[in-house]
């Protein structure tokens, strides 16, 4: 046994604390179009290796993510949950597709404490065809509505995360609209700029979209959610947003190897408030669509 390198990711967020990502097993029962891997391997991490690297975080560790692939596979998924909460008092992230928790049995044994957690669930598009379309899995759609809904019935903390790319971009406001309706319980709403890498490089000819295409939707999907949900927005650059939408903006963390600003970002008034973007989404696009706010 013992833990690879590729499966514990660490970087800081904006406060300079330390962010801990296990990616407890890298197999999903998805095969999502935009997923930043392209190759799924039966890989996964034991529980003895992930309890003893949890006994050893510093102080300076303030989040925790529990990942994949889709974690909720992996045949100790509950007791990393009880093992992570156990020895470890910040903020634990789990970041699922939410099917597993349309099964009733699965989600009755998440009867434990796990405090301030989160679960980050990729939603797609409220039209289970597109949907489906993305995950490359049949009944996805319905599986992940009564996951989704299951875990704000058991009192979870559910934060949807909605990958912005060609094929739902323009569905945005209908996206919102089906949010509001059916899931009234979720706490955030995430809009994330697709990473071209992985699965999303394999398929960029019908995913890639600028950013500054999408954002009216964008806009239009905040009007519908602001006030009811807390709403976030990531790796989508502030000069691309009308400055009333500038607040959804969130710096988050900032890694080198994954995310950029562009060549006309340092005379930028507001660069220390922008996350940026991701380097593959600049090195397909360029950066010539990002203007410097003065």
């Amino acid at each position: 046994m013992g833990i690879n390198n590729n499966q514990i990711k660490v970087h800081q967020d904006k406060h300079a604390a330390k962010v801990r990502n296990y990616y407890i097993l890298r197999s999903c029962n998805n095969n999502c179009l935009m997923c930043v891997y392209a190759n799924k391997s039966n890989e996964m991490m034991h529980l003895e290796d992930i309890a003893s690297d949890l006994k050893s975080l510093d102080k300076n560790t303030k989040t925790i993510y529990v990942s994949g692939g889709e974690p909720t596979l992996h045949p100790d998924f509950f007791e990393i949950l009880k093992k992570a909460r156990a020895n470890f008092n910040g903020n634990i992230h789990i970041l699922t597709n939410g099917r597993t928790f349309s099964i009733n049995t699965f989600i009755k044994k998440l009867d434990l404490d796990i405090g301030n957690a989160v679960f980050g669930v990729p939603f797609h598009s409220s039209y289970p065809k597109v949907f489906d379309e993305i995950t490359q899995v049949p009944g996805s759609f319905m599986q992940t509505v009564k996951g989704i809904n299951n875990l704000t019935s058991a009192g979870q903390s559910v934060e949807l995360r909605i990958i912005i790319n060609m094929l739902n971009y323009s569905m945005l406001p209908e996206i919102a609209w089906f949010i509001r309706k059916n899931f009234p319980a979720v706490d955030k709403v995430l809009f994330i700029s697709m990473d071209l890498i992985g699965n999303a490089a394999i398929n960029k000819d019908i995913l890639a979209v600028r950013i500054s295409k999408t954002t009216p939707y964008l806009h239009k999907a905040i009007d519908i959610l602001e006030g009811h949900f807390q709403i976030l927005l990531n790796q989508i650059p502030l000069c691309l947003l009308d400055p009333d939408y500038h607040k959804f903006a969130h710096r988050g963390t900032f890694v080198e190897r994954e995310h950029s600003f562009s060549k006309w970002c340092k005379n930028c008034i507001r660069k220390k408030d922008c996350g940026g973007t991701w380097k593959s989404y600049i090195s397909f696009f360029g950066s010539e669509e990002f203007k410097p706010i003065k």
